[in-house]
């Protein structure tokens, strides 16, 4: 259900990204040029404006598919690695993404290529207040997805500090998370200053000087990971 969420939201705010681009008589009436006057969209914009439909086709289609299984019950064809936390997460998150590199650079899918179904990779941490543990990380993907997100789990699980390289993948990621500001602000200003540059460097589509999974050079408290296991 954690991953079911990540990706109905995902399906939701998609699609508006891509409805809401503006057309080219909403640019003339901003601009105040006349309505039957030439105009044409840059190729960036073109481009832009593809990938957002592109992208809301995929995960309404990745939806289709996990609606089946919710109404079938079919719950094994969810596959999730979840790592334990002894200490409680100071950070919470629930998204969907498509990962394109591992932390150790290498490409994983190619999404430029249109006629290629994407593989995505739902990613949750939820804190477990009263058990044993402090939280867990969930880590799921459908078992037709290629070998990209199982490559991202493994790779994320080769870091020497899964907690610093499991944050990075959600500051660079996505923006649907909630920290602790106790946390946040206990940190030093060139550690909140890098968060805030991966963070902001997601929000724009044109940036030249794109930050990726290795870049992730934060060292930050130990969430203590227990022994990893799969569903």
């Amino acid at each position: 259900m954690h991953a079911y969420r990540a990706i109905s939201r995902e399906s939701f705010f998609k699609r508006k990204q891509a409805e809401s681009f503006p057309t080219l008589e909403d640019v003339k009436k901003i601009l105040g040029l006349p309505e039957d006057g030439p105009l044409e969209r840059s190729p960036e914009a073109k481009l832009f404006l593809s990938a957002c439909f592109h992208g809301a086709e995929e995960v309404e289609n990745l939806k289709k598919e996990v609606d089946v299984l919710l109404l079938n019950e079919s719950w094994k064809r969810l596959e999730t690695t979840i790592i334990p936390f002894k200490k409680p997460p100071c950070v919470v998150c629930n998204f969907v993404f498509a990962p394109e590199h591992d932390f150790e650079g290498n490409y994983l899918q190619d999404f430029e290529a249109f006629n290629v179904p994407i593989n995505y990779l739902m990613v949750t941490i939820i804190p477990t207040p009263g058990e044993s543990y402090g939280g867990y990380a969930l880590l799921s993907h459908l078992d037709t997805a290629t070998s990209a997100p199982r490559k991202l789990i493994d790779s994320l699980l080769n870091q020497d500090n899964i907690t610093s390289s499991l944050l990075w993948l959600i500051f660079l990621h996505t923006e649907n998370f909630a920290i602790s500001p106790y946390w946040y602000e206990s940190l030093e200003d060139s550690v909140t200053n890098e968060i805030c540059e991966v963070f902001t460097s997601n929000l724009n589509a044109f940036r030249e000087n794109e930050i990726s999974l290795k870049d992730c050079h934060i060292d930050l408290d130990c969430w203590n990971p227990d022994k990893v296991f799969k569903m």
